[in-house]
């Protein structure tokens, strides 16, 4: 029998093979090799919402399970007290920041809904931060200007245009974001000079139904995360060009 008292700080899955050394020398590996798994602290974060022209509004968020079979959902209502949620999601078992989402019908923005993401595993229940849900601001002229105006807050913009928009210098992004064309053809453009977006640390920012295009950089010529979370949905990156990591 070998007991092994083995410390990991590093959550993960990971093969261990015992070493055993006898009194006459040498060392001899084990036939069998064992697998580890060192769960960590299940993290959660509330993100934007985006409020569809049908009245559909997304609630986003990000999960972390750190190891655990977790269940995730989210709650809402008029006041921080909440008083409904969405249907339950199974968010796996994994170690990597994982991206969910539920679509919660008929909630106005004006009304100032709360919301917020909830975790449960056998390590407790974990709640994200309190949102609440805004009214998106209108990007009406496909301009520089224009653009630049809406995201400096933040929130979430929606370009109601169509068009290309080309930047003269990169879009950094330093408060959670959500740029929204749905229902329209827009394209942002680094004129193979720039590069588009630049997502500073801690920072969200989710890209629907656009284009990025001849974005340019050392790192990443459409976009480089900085730290960040980046979702992109229904978007296409075409002709960006860089050499780098955390990056597209």
């Amino acid at each position: 029998r070998l007991d092994l008292n083995i410390t990991w700080s590093k959550p993960g899955s990971h093969a261990v093979v015992a070493a055993l050394r006898s009194p006459l020398g040498g060392t001899r590996e084990s036939v069998a090799a064992a697998q580890i798994t060192v769960t960590g602290s299940t993290s959660v974060r509330t993100g934007l919402a985006n409020t569809a022209a049908g009245g559909s509004t997304g609630l986003f968020g990000t999960i972390n399970p750190a190891g655990l079979e977790t269940s995730v959902f989210f709650e809402y209502g008029p006041t921080s007290g909440y008083g409904s949620q969405t249907n339950v999601q199974n968010a796996g078992n994994g170690f990597a920041d994982l991206i969910v989402s539920a679509q919660v019908p008929n909630l106005p923005a004006e009304a100032g809904y709360h919301y917020r993401i909830v975790a449960t595993n056998s390590s407790g229940v974990f709640h994200g931060n309190d949102r609440v849900v805004s009214k998106p601001r209108l990007v009406t002229a496909c301009d520089e200007t224009g653009l630049r105006s809406a995201l400096a807050a933040g929130g979430t913009v929606k370009l109601d245009c169509d068009g290309v928009i080309a930047v003269a210098d990169t879009l950094t992004i330093t408060n959670d974001t959500v740029l929204d064309a749905t229902g329209f053809t827009v394209t942002l453009s680094g004129n193979d000079r720039v590069r588009v977006f630049h997502v500073k640390p801690g920072v969200s920012l989710t890209l629907i139904h656009l284009t990025v295009a001849h974005g340019r950089s050392d790192k990443g010529g459409a976009l480089y995360n900085d730290g960040g979370i980046v979702t992109a949905i229904a978007c296409s990156f075409a002709r960006n060009s860089a050499v780098g990591t955390n990056s597209v």
